[in-house]
């Protein structure tokens, strides 16, 4: 997908070349000496002073090579399948959960320790109740990733996207406040700044661009976490923010299919959105197409019910909404994240173990528990049960791991 615009100009230009030749020997004209010119990738590139970096010429050596870098590595191949044949049932389990931790300290308590080395636990995500200094954070996450004992990294995450929702000590515009700018080089060079700053304490990976609209001003929940109100202001300046921070960490496009046409917070109960997919695509998903087709790294998908396409589940818990509309429709083949389960718009309606299972069995590759500890370890073990007893087949559990391990193991191919 990154490659379509560099195809079309080539085809363009090919093309060019093709009917002025023909147009030369039909009236047999001698063409003048053609002047070359090196065209830069130009996207968003308002005429503003920043420091970013120079943009990369179209040049056949370097065409070749990104493409390249796209092809399947039969070495990272073989590692996942290595690595995946070694681990255990629980171990498997610990890859797909994001888990929250109470620490904050230098050190990593004696839980936390165990739930990594002993339990197989894969993937962090940090709140700012972990968090102190930048010195602190730094000590901190030093420590975490020494822990695994499967030779996995540990990938740590956060939800680092400015504004009200601002994790790290340094304090970052929100999103609404980069749309109102209007200037989609200051969008990309903030997404460069957090990007940078997330990569330097060695987190992995940010739960970042919303890509919701904040299409009703009633909405308790999205309002300046959005990029404006409407699809074109979403679309651009998502797409300016992926620019900046995709270089640096793996990112994270929120909440499918869109949350911003909602009157009710999802932390505290459960949204309904009434449209059809044909609704929804006339404007909640055109920045989630926009950033699939730019290849963001994984979607997050919001606990939000949408009857006219499953009156049954959540979005998160939906196997019609995750594995048909956003797998097989919208050709999504990216990791796909729930929202934190310890939230009132699955809690209220669904005891915690069973909605873990059924999430799996919609077609999430990954959950997020980020609070109670008793409650993560009962979702761990419900989840290994499901296994055993043939609620969950353990293939589809392997598929899972192979696609986060075909990540961990070859981040570099996955920034942009």
């Amino acid at each position: 997908m990154k490659h379509k615009r560099l195809l079309i100009f080539f085809s363009t230009a090919l093309m060019l070349v093709i009917v002025i030749y023909a147009v030369t020997m039909l009236y047999n004209i001698k063409p003048a000496a053609p002047t070359i010119v090196d065209t830069p990738i130009v996207e968003h590139k308002p005429s503003i002073e920043l420091d970013i970096e120079e943009p990369i010429l179209i040049d056949e050596e370097i065409y070749e090579d990104s493409y390249t870098e796209q092809q399947p590595d039969e070495d990272i191949i073989q590692q996942v399948e290595d690595r995946l044949a070694q681990l255990t049932l629980e171990e498997k389990i610990g890859q797909l959960l994001i888990v929250g931790i109470e620490d904050r300290a230098s050190s990593v308590s004696t839980d936390t320790r165990k739930l990594i080395a002993e339990q197989g636990i894969g993937n962090i995500i940090l709140f700012k109740r972990n968090i102190g200094s930048e010195q602190q954070l730094t000590a901190f996450i030093h420590e975490l990733k020494k822990l695994p004992s499967n030779d996995i990294p540990l990938w740590v995450t956060i939800d680092q996207e400015g504004g009200k929702v601002n994790r790290l000590p340094e304090q970052f515009p929100s999103a609404g406040e980069l749309g109102e700018l209007n200037d989609t080089a200051i969008t990309q060079a903030n997404g460069d700044l957090i990007g940078k700053a997330l990569a330097d304490l060695s987190i992995d990976m940010n739960f970042s661009p919303v890509l919701d609209i904040n299409s009703n001003p009633n909405n308790p929940v999205i309002g300046s976490r959005a990029f404006g109100a409407t699809a074109d202001s979403v679309t651009t300046h998502s797409t300016a923010m992926l620019e900046g921070l995709g270089k640096h960490v793996l990112t994270v496009g929120k909440h499918f299919p869109g949350h911003g046409d909602t009157t009710i917070d999802s932390h505290i109960e459960l949204p309904v959105i009434d449209k059809s997919w044909d609704e929804l695509e006339q404007l909640e998903l055109l920045p989630f197409r926009t950033a699939i087709d730019n290849d963001i790294d994984a979607i997050m998908v919001g606990h939000l019910l949408v009857p006219k396409l499953d009156a049954d589940y959540p979005a998160s818990l939906s196997e019609t909404i995750i594995s048909y509309y956003l797998r097989k429709v919208l050709q999504f083949d990216g990791l796909i994240i729930t929202d934190d389960l310890i939230m009132g718009g699955i809690t209220e309606q669904y005891e915690l173990s069973e909605a873990a299972v059924k999430a799996i069995q919609a077609g999430n590759t990954m959950l997020i528990i980020g609070h109670k500890p008793k409650q993560q370890q009962l979702v761990r073990q419900r989840l290994i049960e499901a296994v055993e007893q043939g609620e969950i087949d353990e293939a589809l559990i392997d598929e899972r791991v192979r696609l986060v391990l075909s990540m961990k193991l070859n981040m570099q191919a996955y920034l942009q």
